[in-house]
């Protein structure tokens, strides 16, 4: 029987080659299905894997696994400038857009929003 587990998006197992086998029947007909169930995000799901084994007769047997998808990595920013102290008039403007970059294991369109904040100095012109 497969075991029920929880990985992360970029982790999902391939499905596991079970044989079926039979007192009567040499030929067992081994089906299996897939069905990703809606998460709270397009990385957040439940993907349930059903393989059915079925004999001439029509005699049935079911396993079932449930594997829990989670997205549970942050991105990464790329070419963040460094922290750095500069005279009262000579503050660099933000990065061009296309400088700052993410990257994630799961989703490959990652948006990047620049917000800057300003903490009140002791700035004397």
């Amino acid at each position: 029987m497969p075991t029920d587990i929880t990985v992360a998006c970029d982790a999902i197992p391939t499905p596991d080659e079970p044989i079926a086998s039979d007192d009567c029947d040499d030929n067992v007909l081994l089906n299996f299905e897939e069905v990703q169930q809606a998460g709270d995000c397009s990385y957040n799901y439940v993907l349930i894997r059903v393989w059915t084994a079925t004999d001439a007769c029509g005699n049935q047997t079911q396993a079932t696994q449930t594997i829990t998808v989670e997205d549970t990595t942050s991105p990464i920013l790329i070419g963040v400038p460094s922290d750095e102290t500069v005279d009262c008039d000579f503050v660099p403007g933000p990065p061009a857009a296309d400088l700052v970059i993410a990257t994630d294991n799961s989703d490959a369109n990652v948006a990047v929003v620049f917000a800057e904040i300003i903490n009140p100095g002791t700035c004397l012109h």
